[in-house]
């Protein structure tokens, strides 16, 4: 149900990476249980990564998909990348989750940790799913 909280408390796991639960609907992102903050746009385009695995999006799509081709260059999706991989503590040079195919675009990888909870499509926004 839209706007329903979702409580769910992931332990780390043994390996000592952290667990990570996105709550679409609910508009979290959870690590380790707790709330990451994230930008409204960065939140976006992290369900659109998610809800198209490892199929490579060029920025023009992200731009289109998750900014409504709104007058933004490439610099625009390269930020809030930037921010994702910090709220997922990925590390270069080989991060697990976000792929860079230089030139052409972003990929989602799926990983161990990472968990949906609820998963609504977002293809392009809509003033149904703006963060409050």
């Amino acid at each position: 149900m839209p706007g329903q909280r979702h409580d769910h408390k992931l332990a780390r796991s043994s390996s000592g990476a952290d667990d990570f639960e996105l709550d679409a609907s609910g508009f979290r992102l959870l690590r380790n249980g707790e709330e990451v903050r994230l930008e409204r746009r960065s939140f976006d385009l992290l369900c659109y990564l998610v809800e198209n695995p490892g199929r490579l999006i060029s920025k023009d799509e992200l731009l289109e998909r998750v900014w409504h081709a709104r007058a933004l260059g490439e610099g625009a999706v390269a930020n809030s990348i930037g921010k994702l991989r910090k709220a997922l503590r990925e590390e270069a040079p080989a991060p697990a989750r976000i792929e860079t195919v230089y030139g052409r675009g972003y990929r989602w990888r799926v990983a161990p940790g990472f968990r949906v909870c609820t998963m609504p499509k977002i293809g392009v926004a809509t003033d149904s799913n703006v963060r409050p």
